[in-house]
């Protein structure tokens, strides 16, 4: 567990270059640091965590890969990006819900959770309908302009509230702190993604940039520690 604290040690001191560029002005260069944040608790997760997570190694792979491609600017067209980098950060969180939804009992979940599943869908169409207003993601990308776009844009906050509403009903099926931190991580996340829609409005840039980092880490340290709590559990499975 050591190689957790130098973990630590990194995060915190890219937290420190992100916070000083963002309110020196260099959004381009923090969002720069920001794109390593993920690739950095994957190595170390690689490192340090050899447990059998095959499906969460996998979502922060492709996460870290998504992340890593702002560095691919001189070489790869913006507007293939777009596409690429939404895509595979759809791949990712359908695999991280697969993860979570092949460890617990569906039916019985809908039987004992009605009303919250209930609740949950009726909210999830309500945000997605609200996503899709012209104020926050018509007008938040210029490469939001055709209906490919806008149907990606849509296909990537349904799999993102859907993440959501999953991490909640597992969280709630076991109870426990492995489902709590998973939870946890997920909301961050989600919050995080929702920021991305309003970081066009010039007057709170830097508060809105800083919180979606702020969230992002937040929600990645909580899947860390959702994944070592896991590791610790097959550890002690294997020894009896």
């Amino acid at each position: 567990m050591k190689k957790t604290y130098y973990l630590i040690i990194i995060i915190f001191l890219y937290s420190v270059f992100f916070f000083v560029l963002e309110m020196h002005n260099f959004p381009k260069i923090a969002a720069k640091v920001k794109a390593v944040v993920v690739p950095s608790i994957c190595v170390f997760y690689i490192i340090d965590l050899n447990n059998k997570l095959l499906f969460f190694k996998i979502f922060l792979i492709l996460f870290s890969i998504t992340d890593l491609l702002i560095f691919t600017d001189a070489f790869i067209p913006i507007n293939f990006k777009y596409y690429i980098g939404n895509t595979l950060y759809i791949v990712a969180y359908i695999i991280l819900i697969y993860s979570v939804v092949r460890r617990v009992d569906l039916s019985k979940i809908l039987t004992e959770f009605k009303l919250t599943v209930g609740v949950l869908f009726l909210m999830n169409i309500y945000v997605l309908y609200a996503l899709l207003n012209v104020d926050l993601v018509l007008e938040s990308s210029p490469l939001i302009s055709s209906m490919s776009s806008v149907i990606l844009e849509l296909i990537y906050n349904a799999v993102t509230f859907i993440l959501f509403t999953v991490s909640f009903l597992n969280y709630l099926y076991k109870n426990n702190k492995e489902s709590l931190y998973l939870f946890i991580g997920t909301l961050c996340v989600v919050f995080s993604e929702v920021i991305q829609f309003v970081t066009t409005y010039p007057s709170n840039q830097k508060l809105l940039n800083t919180a979606c980092y702020v969230l992002l880490v937040l929600g990645f340290s909580f899947f860390y520690l959702f994944a070592s709590l896991k590791a610790v559990g097959e550890q002690e499975i294997a020894s009896l």
